[in-house]
């Protein structure tokens, strides 16, 4: 019965992160663990449910794409909350009381860069996403992720505050920057300090995911 029922629970992750007509197939890099399936529930429920899976974000089934115009990304998140104009220029548009934002790019027609931002959700953003299947909230820590997939630390570029992936599989290389303070473990002294370790048993809550393409 209990192999019956894990075959269950993989038949359901596959469909979740498999993607309908619009979208491509995605291989998952959850496992079964209790703290994924009382997640995958929550998730389930929402109003709200995005997906990350590389090189696309999917929100409610509709697909947004690196690369897809302004138009198409209005019609799947609908009229922004807020209009600003970013560093370069180009319009900064937010939803979800900030929790999802995207900017322009070169084009003003299409999409670089999209952010969810865990800091910004509240009591009523607070919400639970997927990235490649791995559902993420805003208390997870960055062991939470590793423990709840088939990611291993080494599979991510550790910076000071951050771990970063490229899909290199998408038709340009797009890049995912997991906002998370990295727990590096020094040695020496002063102006001999340097980093020694990482130390994996104390990692930090995930702030944000940023994705972007390379070439932008």
């Amino acid at each position: 019965m209990n192999e019956v029922k894990h075959i269950i629970y993989i038949i359901i992750i596959f469909i979740l992160v498999s993607c309908n007509g619009n979208t491509q197939t995605v291989k998952s890099k959850v496992k079964d663990t209790p703290q994924v399936r009382k997640m995958l529930k929550i998730f389930n429920e929402q109003e709200h449910r995005i997906k990350l899976n590389a090189c696309e974000m999917v929100y409610n089934e509709k697909v947004i794409t690196m690369g897809s115009t302004i138009d198409e990304l209005f019609s799947v998140l609908g009229k922004p909350e807020t209009i600003e104009k970013a560093f370069n220029g180009k319009n900064f548009y937010t939803w979800l009381d900030g929790v999802v934002s995207v900017r322009e790019g070169k084009s003003n027609q299409s999409i670089n860069y999209i952010s969810v931002d865990f800091e910004s959700m509240n009591s009523n953003r607070n919400l639970v996403i997927l990235f490649q299947g791995i559902p993420l909230s805003k208390t997870i820590v960055m062991a939470d992720l590793i423990n709840n997939s088939e990611y291993e630390f080494s599979n991510f570029h550790k910076g000071n505050n951050s771990y970063e992936i490229t899909f290199e599989d998408c038709d340009k290389p797009v890049g995912y920057y997991i906002s998370s303070k990295v727990p590096w473990v020094y040695k020496g002294s002063g102006h001999l300090m340097v980093k020694d370790k990482i130390g994996y048993d104390n990692t930090y809550k995930i702030e944000a995911i940023e994705i972007s393409r390379k070439s932008e």
